[in-house]
């Protein structure tokens, strides 16, 4: 609290806090990787994996790295594990905002610069992601190319078509936040249902 008993908020727009959510179903594979990136930019502190009941390595894994682990010992899906870390280390009341990351996702340094300059504006509420396919031809087979083409096709088309004349600030039309990589202002999660029943 400030001493006029406002709420406490960042000195500057660019020291808004951010935590990191990573929620995780059986992500044995690739959790290291989303690990290590969100690593590269967050204290370890700031960074909370949620293993949602995973029968894998999976929390092994994360607990290794010394971030935040909240294991699930039911299955609840991606919504109820977010809400459950955001409930259990009261997330919402302790950073500015709240970064969900899809645990086979890894950040670009510019995501987060960009996303914390967007929530310089009071208006802004949520920040979307922005999808870039690893392209290894040298990895993949002739089905895995044509599989990954297809979708560069696809995220081109549904982000610049779709995305962004959604979200400009004069149409604000966007009906849902892509979870792979997305900032939510803490103020405005505190406002809605992260995991509404029946979904």
């Amino acid at each position: 609290m400030t001493p006029g008993g406002g709420p406490l908020v960042a000195e500057t727009p660019g020291d808004a806090t951010l935590a990191v959510i990573i929620p995780a179903h059986n992500e044995e594979p690739v959790i290291g990787a989303a690990i290590s990136s969100a690593l590269g930019l967050f204290d370890r502190w700031d960074v909370y994996v949620v293993s949602d009941s995973s029968g894998d390595a999976t929390a092994d894994i994360a607990a290794r790295t010394g971030v935040n682990v909240l294991e699930l010992l039911t299955n609840r899906g991606k919504a109820g594990a977010i809400e459950a870390v955001i409930e259990e280390f009261s997330l919402t009341e302790n950073y500015d905002g709240v970064l969900i990351l899809d645990a086979d996702t890894e950040l670009d340094p510019g995501y987060v610069e960009g996303a914390r300059r967007q929530l310089r504006d009071p208006e802004v509420a949520a920040v979307a992601g922005f999808v870039v396919s690893e392209w290894k031809p040298a990895e993949r087979g002739l089905v895995g190319r044509v599989i990954s083409a297809y979708r560069d096709r696809l995220y081109f088309m549904l982000q610049y078509l779709m995305r962004f004349g959604q979200t400009w600030k004069r149409t604000n039309v966007a009906f849902i936040v892509p979870g792979f990589a997305s900032v939510y202002r803490s103020r405005a999660l505190r406002e809605i249902t992260v995991n509404p029943r029946g979904w």
